[in-house]
């Protein structure tokens, strides 16, 4: 469907809720039974035919159900989602319009959007972001863990798919000068669950994983690593086959191991040595000392897992203490998407949340948006008023039309056009009424995603 397809549905949309508003007011104005009594005068007694006339069952005789339920049929079963490969790196949401290709692990958790026939849309983008008071940006995509899924309703029509667990890193590095790391490796003692007992050898730890449905293993030395000095451990590790990890931590007043106090990290999987560094400040409870740290790690029996180096360190890289719940309602013949920003601790100094995508212009052939004062083309982005944007539309070669459209709700944010050399920019902008996030709770846009 071309740009002016696209307009015109969205004229049809609007005249549909003018309708129903007008309803709703004839509705409104009407007045009651009661209100048309006088005081003191009798209501006017039905007479048994009226009676009879108003209880009668209305007559579905003549509905047009063979169009309904062909429609119905038409649209069955045109939602899908999978996982595009064992190792669960993606995740792939579909409809009868558009494929979704989302990122779970690896060094950019992104969103590729593309038709049904591989038109790409968009590529590595719809990035959600945080910007604090200083004007630091934390990106989700930059996440040191990796996202899941679960899908909570899915049926004939609709799917209702939530992407988890992602964090928001900053790319901006810290100047101060870093305290020496402290060796957690050299020396310790462990126990183990569902492997065999590491042993040391030539500076290298081992465990042979005797059981995937829980391996782990437990430092049993005592710990005294002050929370405020260290914010992430790093790992030196080797796998075959285990493409994911976690520590489990307790610090401050946590007491014990728990989901809480857990943070997954990504593996490469390739029988080679690679060094991860693994923040820990979006734990439940990091504060104080870190006094114990538990390894999850081991994706098959027989799998061998190398560690020759895990210090406690101070990292260069922000982070702040959200993470992202990204949840897709996917209907056979549309998308909408929710981002929430949820606190794993309390979180401050946020000055705006957001979700980015960029658009390359070289696949651009024309581009349609509208703001208050009307519809514009791609050489009045810089003049876009954009908390009145309404909707943002590219006709992308070889894919057709994909845009966004604004919903009309409250605490729901603007949609910021700009440019960037070869990109278009959109960015849908929540700025907070308060810069505070307390733990446990969250905050949430949203739009419509829309392709043809």
């Amino acid at each position: 469907m071309d740009m002016y397809k696209f307009i015109f549905k969205l004229l049809i949309l609007a005249a549909g809720a003018a309708l129903v508003a007008i309803a709703a007011s004839a509705c409104a104005s009407k007045p009651s039974a009661e209100a048309q009594t006088t005081e003191g005068e009798a209501q006017t007694e039905k007479t048994p035919a009226q009676t009879d006339a108003q209880a009668a069952p209305t007559d579905y005789s003549k509905a047009d159900w063979q169009s309904s339920i062909e429609y119905a049929n038409e649209r069955k079963n045109a939602v899908s989602g999978r996982y595009t490969d064992p190792q669960r790196t993606s995740f792939e949401l579909s409809n009868e319009n558009i494929s979704l290709n989302i990122a779970l692990t690896g060094e950019k958790l992104t969103v590729s959007a593309a038709n049904t026939s591989g038109g790409v849309y968009a590529a590595d983008t719809m990035d959600a972001f945080i910007v604090d008071s200083d004007g630091a940006r934390y990106l989700s995509s930059l996440s040191s863990s990796e996202a899941t899924v679960n899908t909570f309703r899915l049926g004939y029509y609709y799917y209702d798919t939530h992407v988890f667990d992602q964090r928001f890193v900053s790319p901006d590095g810290s100047d101060e000068d870093k305290p020496e790391p402290v060796d957690i490796l050299t020396g310790s003692k462990w126990s183990a669950n569902m492997t065999s007992t590491p042993k040391f050898e030539d500076g290298v730890m081992s465990y042979t994983v005797s059981d995937a449905a829980d391996p782990y293993i437990v430092l049993r030395s005592k710990l005294a690593v002050d929370t405020s000095v260290y914010n992430a451990v790093e790992i030196t590790i080797k796998t075959e086959k285990a493409s994911n990890a976690n520590f489990y931590i307790v610090a401050g007043e946590s007491g014990g191991f728990s989901e809480a106090q857990n943070t997954g990290f990504m593996l490469t999987a390739d029988g080679e040595f690679h060094t991860y560094t693994v923040l820990l400040d979006g734990v439940g409870d990091y504060s104080g000392t870190f006094s114990q740290l538990r390894l999850d790690c081991g994706a098959a029996a027989g799998e061998k897992i190398e560690i020759t180096s895990l210090r406690a360190v101070r990292s260069d890289a922000m982070s702040m203490p959200v993470k992202l719940e990204r949840n897709f309602h996917t209907y056979s013949d549309k998308l909408h998407e929710e981002i929430r920003f949820v606190a794993a601790s309390d979180a401050e100094n946020i000055a705006q949340y957001g979700l980015e995508t960029r658009i390359a212009k070289a696949d651009v052939t024309s581009l349609v948006f509208c703001d208050k004062n009307g519809e514009k083309g791609a050489d009045a982005i810089a003049e876009s008023d954009a908390n009145s944007v309404e909707y943002v539309a590219f006709d992308i070669k070889d894919a057709g039309i994909f845009g966004f459209i604004m919903p009309a709700a409250d605490a729901n944010g603007y949609l910021e056009l700009s440019e960037d050399g070869e990109y278009y920019i959109v960015r849908h902008v929540l700025v907070p009424t308060t810069d505070k996030l307390y733990a446990g709770d969250s905050v949430s846009i949203g739009d419509r995603i829309y392709t043809d």
